[in-house]
């Protein structure tokens, strides 16, 4: 490979402090100007050029993989200049080096790159190809998911590949001084960003994704009695058509991310698997109205919705805020009772617990999250001592991760008036099997999931005492309940994520049961990592209609 001085950890010479890249625009794919006309003229042009591309990731390039001066790799050199050294081809050896974030190969004879530098560099965030011989990009420059730059400007190219389109992060495109005839000139013209959007939304969609199967688990947590009933519960959050928008999932093709496309697909989801329970979050009331209630109901549904508490404001367009809605299977169970629990009303009904520690209370009472809550009764129940019943809750915790404060809070106002409920509509029960579904915006290791598994949180946990607001007697005493919840999904091991987006991946989603009164007989299995990334990174996609994964799994009540 290279030699020690064509490492670089500041991206090269050129450019005094303060001065821009007069050739290297945002949003644009460009060159730096009209060509000289002598030679001298043009090699310094040419000079120019790649030092201004190189001036511009200066910084960028010392950072390492994350993008950060605290990342481990800011102390290793993260640049490779291998301009002007006369290469024909490219080392393989070039994916050992996966730590590059910027790589100079400008003013070469090459006409190809080895497929290793598209598969094995997961970082690399600039690519300069420039005064070159390349006639054509393989398209597995798409797998360079992170690149933010792009410099092939003279070379003999007749075309851009569609998969340049993946590259959803890429911010600066330099193609001048090709011959190429597709994209049109009036697309280029456009810039780097609507280039980008042209090529993906022309990326034939992949093969429809295998079934994803189930997992028998024979009863999970414990031996299942012969005579049971069976329940299939659903949770999906199907991403609100007002927060589908492509400045939020720019790796979407821009046909797939409609809300007439998505409906048709997220319909086929909450069918497909025969769930005799759906929750589902992120609905919006006209879409709940015109479109989910009556294509449901012909299926056999009776549902239920609840809005966020947004949308008792005067003022609020009430038919385009989200909130959670349940959707019940009418030959299996009608609804008896049903709860609204709105955290800012329950905060300012509890108001004596927080004391004086008033800067918790109303950070808390600003966030108008909600959960639903259905108290359902068996139609047709093997159950020898009457009815059985089931308390089904549905609630959408606060977004903000810096807020893990709030989503604490919110989890254990929700789970106390859940006991609450419970005890109402026990009936002469010792206990009603709960079933707790939803996005709670909180990962397994959170402080949110601490609570509802094991069912205690000290009132110093790092996720309540993060932003340092008290809360009267939750943090003196901690947090608790007596619920005895377990996720379903932890029989096998929480999945990889549930939420899957170009800026982050992570589990989110939970289906949540008693266990003492219910047992886990078999789950879906979850959606694999390459599935989702095999033509666009992340979801929604041509295939997967919400950035959500579903969950799904069969409970016995016993």
């Amino acid at each position: 490979m290279a030699t020690h001085d064509r490492r670089f950890r500041g991206g090269g010479s050129g450019g005094a402090a303060g001065t821009g890249p007069p050739g290297v625009h945002d949003g644009q794919a460009t060159g730096a100007g009209p060509t000289g006309a002598g030679g001298r003229e043009r090699r310094a042009l040419e000079n120019n050029e790649e030092e201004d591309f190189r001036y511009l990731y200066k910084e960028r390039a010392s950072r390492g993989l994350d993008g950060t001066s605290s990342s481990k790799e800011a102390g290793k050199w993260g640049g490779l200049d291998l301009s002007r050294m006369g290469l024909r081809s490219l080392s393989t050896g070039i994916g050992h080096y996966q730590h590059l974030v910027c790589l100079f190969l400008a003013h070469n004879n090459l006409s190809s790159l080895p497929s290793v530098l598209f598969s094995s560099l997961p970082g690399l965030a600039v690519l300069d190809l420039s005064y070159n011989s390349f006639t054509r990009l393989p398209p597995e420059i798409g797998q360079l998911i992170n690149l933010e730059a792009l410099s092939v400007c003279k070379n003999n190219l007749s075309e851009l590949p569609l998969e340049l389109g993946r590259l959803f992060q890429l911010r600066r495109l330099r193609v001048d001084g090709n011959p190429i005839a597709s994209p049109p000139a009036s697309v280029l013209a456009q810039g780097c960003k609507h280039t980008v959007h042209y090529l993906r939304d022309r990326i034939p969609p992949p093969p429809p994704p295998p079934d994803r199967g189930w997992r028998l688990l024979r009863g999970g947590d414990g031996d299942v009695p012969a005579k049971t009933d069976r329940v299939r519960v659903f949770n999906y959050n199907i991403l609100a058509e007002c927060y589908a928008l492509p400045e939020r999932h720019n790796y979407c093709p821009s046909w797939a991310l409609k809300w007439s496309y998505r409906k048709t697909r997220i319909l086929e989801e909450l069918l497909r698997y025969e769930a005799d329970l759906l929750f589902l979050q992120e609905v919006e009331a006209q879409q709940f109205d015109k479109f989910f209630r009556p294509e449901l109901e012909r299926a056999g549904f009776l549902g239920s919705f609840k809005a966020k508490s947004r949308a008792y404001i005067t003022g609020t367009d009430k038919t385009r805020v989200d909130g959670c809605c349940i959707f019940v299977r009418k030959n299996r169970f009608k609804i008896i009772g049903e709860h609204m629990i709105e955290y800012q009303r329950l905060a300012l009904q509890r108001h004596e617990r927080f004391s004086d520690d008033i800067s918790g209370h109303e950070r808390l009472m600003s966030k108008d999250n909600i959960c639903q809550v259905l108290i359902l009764e068996a139609v047709n129940s093997s159950a020898t001592k009457g009815p059985q019943r089931m308390v089904v809750a549905n609630t959408h915790i606060h977004w903000n991760p810096e807020l893990r404060d709030v989503k604490l809070m919110q989890t254990q106002l929700m789970l106390e008036e859940l006991i609450t409920v419970s005890e109402q509509y026990r009936n002469g029960a010792k206990t009603l099997p709960l079933v707790v579904c939803g996005d709670f915006n909180s990962e397994p290791t959170s402080g949110v999931y601490e609570l509802m598994s094991k069912g205690h949180v000290p009132g110093d946990h790092p996720d309540l005492l993060v932003n340092k607001f008290r809360y009267g007697v939750y943090t003196t005493n901690g947090l608790e309940h007596d619920l005895n919840l377990r996720s379903v999904y932890s029989h096998i091991g929480e999945p990889e994520f549930t939420n899957f987006t170009g800026s982050y991946h992570g589990v989110l989603d939970y289906i949540w049961y008693t266990h003492e009164t219910l047992k886990v007989d078999k789950l879906l299995n979850p959606i694999a990592r390459e599935t989702v990334v095999q033509n666009t990174y992340g979801m929604p996609n041509a295939h997967f209609a919400s950035d959500h994964m579903s969950l799904c799994c069969d409970l016995l009540l016993v």
